[in-house]
């Protein structure tokens, strides 16, 4: 196309004006509309804009108009009946890409809020790429994740349900679940009622840890409010395996907790931390197993250890467990290596699928960095327990 210098001003101020639309982020919209107007006006004439007709012209919008000259550049002008509003622009006239990428910088409440604004945006707030990313997002914010309430649960089984479902299923504030060492531990000891006091086993890395091994005194009565003691009991099996204590936990109903540890206190104050399982006296080395647990040995998952005989016998009398752990980043040790010493105690060959298994994502206090539930839950690997269980985090 060709024209005077007057013409390609005007082309080169439309280049300006699409290459500041594609370059702004926070753009107002009936601005640039506006002002495209206004440019399309002074360079054809107002008369053919707005689609105004003047005398000898043809009404029919089908009609084209006579041809106006212009030095070298010739321009068509189509009259038409309609005018053009701009005062009527709103967000639902922007394309779908534009909306959902606005709709990416809201909350999962947000989301479900405008949804409920009309059909369009409750069809556009259900975007599967929207609620994968907030999940992928929200999960490592959540201070609790079950066996009911974990992602990888989902994705390992493939499921039919949409990321919008599996979010609202998972996030701990769509259920509703109070979290806290407050309110999780006594919530789980509740379900365990029974005409005698539910056996209860702590055990774990973090009981032997310096930052979080003040766990234990939370439950023998630093807060009486919650935990009270209210004596020991007598070990059951050999090797004063079973040891404990009864606390009232609320002043409403008693509990026999059974702490265990890796060692005593000097084997676990000279041992090296990476040592810690292959020293570990409540484990065995897997070569040591009898002719029983070979029967269910292709369900030992490539564990290294078994539990030795008196854990053994422990384990089929109680009524849940509590592994206990760092969760700080800075930690000598990693989630991961409470792993072998969980798999083993908590193996199925002794310990009834039906038994609980509660995690304590323990740090020092809220300042410290913490590696996210979830983080811990996958590390575990306990979407793969056929059990109930659940992480909680707490700071001591």
């Amino acid at each position: 196309m060709f024209g005077n210098e007057e013409t390609l001003a005007h082309v080169n101020q439309l280049l300006i004006l699409q290459q500041k639309q594609e370059n702004a982020m926070g753009f107002d919209f009936d601005s640039v509309v506006k002002s495209s107007y206004k440019l399309f006006a002074s360079m054809y004439g107002e008369s053919g804009i707005e689609g105004n007709t003047t005398e000898g012209q043809s009404t029919t919008s089908h009609q084209m108009s006579e041809n106006q000259y212009n030095d070298d550049i010739v321009i068509m002008v189509e009259p038409s009946t309609t005018e053009i509003s701009f005062n009527t622009f709103g967000i639902l006239d922007l394309p779908v890409q534009v909306q959902l990428h606005i709709f990416s910088f809201l909350t999962a409440q947000d989301l479900s809020q405008a949804s409920q604004s009309c059909r369009t945006w409750n069809d556009l707030c259900s975007d599967h790429l929207l609620w994968k990313r907030l999940l992928n997002i929200d999960q490592h914010q959540w201070n609790t994740v079950s066996h009911s309430t974990n992602p990888a649960v989902y994705r390992a089984v493939d499921s039919d349900l949409s990321q919008k479902e599996i979010y609202s299923r998972c996030c701990p504030h769509a259920q509703s679940v109070i979290t806290g060492l407050r309110f999780s531990i006594p919530r789980l000891f509740r379900s365990l009622v029974l005409t005698k006091p539910p056996k209860i086993v702590m055990f774990g890395p973090g009981l032997e840890c310096e930052d979080t091994s003040s766990i234990v005194r939370k439950f023998l009565g630093e807060r009486p409010e919650i935990f009270k003691t209210c004596g020991g009991f007598p070990g059951e099996f050999p090797g004063s395996i079973g040891t404990g204590f009864y606390v009232k936990v609320e002043n409403t109903f008693q509990i026999r907790l059974i702490t265990l540890y890796s060692g005593t206190r000097k084997e676990r104050e000279n041992q090296n931390v990476n040592q810690r399982a292959s020293r570990n006296k409540l484990l065995v080395a897997a070569a040591a197993r009898d002719e029983e647990d070979m029967v269910n040995q292709e369900n030992n998952d490539e564990n290294p250890f078994d539990a030795s005989h008196s854990v053994r016998a422990l384990c089929r009398t109680v009524d849940a467990f509590i592994f206990v752990l760092n969760a700080s980043t800075s930690a000598t040790t990693s989630v991961s290596e409470g792993k072998p010493e969980l798999l083993t105690i908590m193996n199925d060959r002794w310990t009834h699928p039906s038994i609980p298994l509660l995690i304590l994502s323990c740090v020092k206090n809220d300042d410290v960095t913490r590696v996210s539930c979830i983080t811990v839950a996958d590390q575990l690997q306990l979407h793969n327990m056929n059990r109930v269980w659940k992480v909680s985090f707490i700071f001591l």
